[in-house]
């Protein structure tokens, strides 16, 4: 083999998702409008993680024992951070929805429907394949 396909010039460039969230977004003809997402690299997924880190305290003491990932707020994080399509950074969009940054824009523009759409759609392309292993592995034990 001539070039290593390990090489960075030589990996392919990942495709942006695509997720139609609603009939709700159309443009000017009424066709849908779908939200265009990215892959997030495994150096931004590391920092949103450690932002979203928060004191476990402990019960009796009531004295922080250590740190946790809040899983909620991560997937907010990253969903957010996401999605390429509508810029959630545009400041005339912000303040169309009267929303104060990316996540409150996001929450502001969408019903519970289409936000469970974008999340469902969202954890088939992110749901770390680890994780996927680990749930299927548990069902097969249920069964």
């Amino acid at each position: 083999m001539s070039t290593n396909p390990f090489l960075k010039q030589n990996k392919k460039v990942e495709k942006p998702i695509e997720i139609y969230v609603s009939d709700n977004f159309v443009d000017s003809d009424g066709k849908r409008i779908p939200f265009i997402l990215r892959i997030i690299s495994s150096v931004e997924a590391e920092r949103l993680t450690q932002e979203c880190l928060e004191p476990t305290i402990d019960p009796v003491t009531h004295r922080k024992n250590g740190q946790e990932v809040n899983q909620q707020r991560l997937q907010k994080e990253l969903l957010v951070k996401s999605i390429v399509q509508p810029d959630l950074e545009d400041k005339e969009l912000q303040e169309s929805w009267k929303a104060h940054n990316a996540t409150d824009l996001l929450d502001k523009m969408l019903n519970v429907q289409e936000r469970n759409t974008l999340l469902t759609e969202f954890d088939k392309y992110f749901t770390p394949v680890a994780q996927e292993s680990e749930e299927a592995e548990e069902e097969t034990k249920n069964e």
